[in-house]
Formats: structure tokens, C-alpha cells, sequence
């Protein structure tokens, strides 16, 4: 008698369903891309859609804390009221590798003490070869001392722009300058190529100090202190440039 025998398999177990293209897409895609790259998108981006990015994966929580340079508008011209972001202030202060720094329309709060075990105070951008700032206040004490030190303390600094920028106590939404001095405060940047430089109306205290010897273009308008020593030493230490554009209410002299 013939018997037959037959071996029994179990059923394999049903495969996963496949990740949607658009997850793979969103995860590995920007997991891959070099620093360069993510630094360039977040340069190109407004505030609002830098923050949002925070949203796109995990690689992207924290992404733009570390991005080589910054460009940060907190309004649209201007006629808007600066605007106080204090989180986005102490990411600021704690980016010491910034190359390019470029803030509009904001109010920046004094930089956070170092706490236990994290080193010492806000040490500036030493890595920094442009700073613009436009229609910033840093309404505290010792804010203009503290300008002078990010900017002394960047060797390889080439383009300044301060443009109505405000610093020192502010009480009732504007500064008590009848009642006191403007804290002084200078710029030394002795491989400064290009420099814009308006006074608020208001005096800010910010002078140029010393040489400028690779300096090729000015912008100056300081209607604030038109007239002083103060004045006539600025024009001087500029007149060398090539391209010289001097402002004086609504006149212009290039």
C-alpha cells in the first residue's frame, strides 16, 4: 500500500503596508541635505516660516538655532511696533558661530545670566562678517556697551548696518534723553568694508572710533548730533571712502 505524505507550511505573516512617499520623502530627504543647504533655506525664510520649519521632523526641531546666518524681521516696515521675542532673543545669544546676523523691526531683552555649569557671560559673534540692524531696541542698561563689544569683538567684520537703533532705559515708550547723557558706545572694526550708519532721532550714544581703513562705501546720517565735534569727527574718519552718501534731514550729498 502507497501512502503519501505532505509537509505543512504556515502562512507567512502579512507585510507591513509601505511607508507613504510623502513620510519618506519628508524625513529622509531633509535628514540628508547638508548644513549648507538647510542654512541657505532658513536665511531665505521670514520669521514666521523659520519657526514653522520646527514642525517638519525631528531633524528640523531645533534646526535653525544653528544655522550659520540669520535674517529675522519681527514686522514689515517701518511704522509697526517692534516686536518682543525673548525666546527667540536667547537662541540668538547663544549662537556664537553666527557669520551673518541681520535683525529688523524687534526688541532684544539683555542676555541671559550663564547659569551653573554652562560657562561664562554672552561672549558676542566672534565668526561674524555682517550685522545689520534695523530699527532694533535694546531697552536695558548697558545695551550700548554691549553693541561695542559684539562688534570690536568680530576681527572679520565687513558690512555694518545700524539704522535706528535704540538703546539704554526706556521709561513710557521713550527715552528720557533731556534728563541724562546717551550712554556712549563706539565702533572699532578695523576691517570694516562697508558701513551704514543712522542715528534715531534721538541720540544713541554710537560714535565711530578711530580708523577705518579698508572702508569702501558709507551711508551716514546723524541729524542727531549735527553740528558737534562729534559730528565733524565722523565725517572725517569716512571722507576717505569711494562712495560716500551723507543725509541731513532731507537733503543729500553723495
Amino acid at each position: 500500500m502507497a501512502m503519501s505524505m505532505s509537509s505543512y507550511s504556515p502562512p507567512s505573516p502579512p507585510l507591513p503596508p509601505p511607508a507613504a512617499a510623502s513620510d519618506v520623502a519628508g524625513t529622509d530627504i531633509l535628514l540628508s541635505l547638508l548644513p549648507e543647504i538647510l542654512d541657505d533655506i532658513l536665511t531665505r525664510l521670514p520669521l514666521k516660516e523659520v519657526v514653522r520649519t520646527c514642525c517638519l521632523s525631528c531633524g528640523w526641531a531645533r534646526r535653525w538655532e544653528s544655522a550659520s546666518g540669520l535674517d529675522l524681521a519681527f514686522g514689515s516696515s517701518r511704522a509697526d511696533e517692534p516686536g518682543v521675542f525673548p525666546g527667540v532673543g536667547r537662541a540668538i545669544y547663544a549662537r556664537a558661530e553666527l557669520s551673518n546676523l541681520y535683525l529688523r523691526y524687534c526688541k532684544l531683552p539683555r542676555p541671559p545670566p550663564p547659569q551653573p555649569g554652562q560657562g561664562s557671560l554672552f561672549a558676542g559673534f566672534p565668526r561674524l562678517t555682517r550685522l545689520a540692524l534695523n530699527r532694533v531696541k535694546l531697552p536695558f542698561a548697558g545695551a550700548g556697551a554691549l553693541l561695542e563689544r559684539v562688534i570690536a569683538g568680530a576681527p572679520d567684520l565687513a558690512d555694518l548696518l545700524l539704522v535706528d537703533v535704540i538703546t539704554g532705559v526706556v521709561a513710557g515708550g521713550e527715552k528720557k534723553v533731556e534728563e541724562e547723557e546717551p550712554e556712549a558706545w563706539a565702533i572699532r572694526a578695523p576691517k570694516l568694508h562697508s558701513l551704514t550708519l543712522w542715528t534715531p532721532a534721538v541720540d544713541n550714544g554710537c560714535r565711530v572710533a578711530g580708523e577705518l581703513p579698508l572702508l569702501n562705501a558709507a551711508n551716514i546720517s546723524v541729524d542727531a548730533f549735527l553740528g558737534t565735534e562729534d559730528f565733524l569727527d565722523t565725517l572725517w574718519l569716512v571722507s576717505r571712502v569711494k562712495v560716500l552718501k551723507f543725509s541731513v534731514r532731507d537733503r543729500e550729498f553723495i
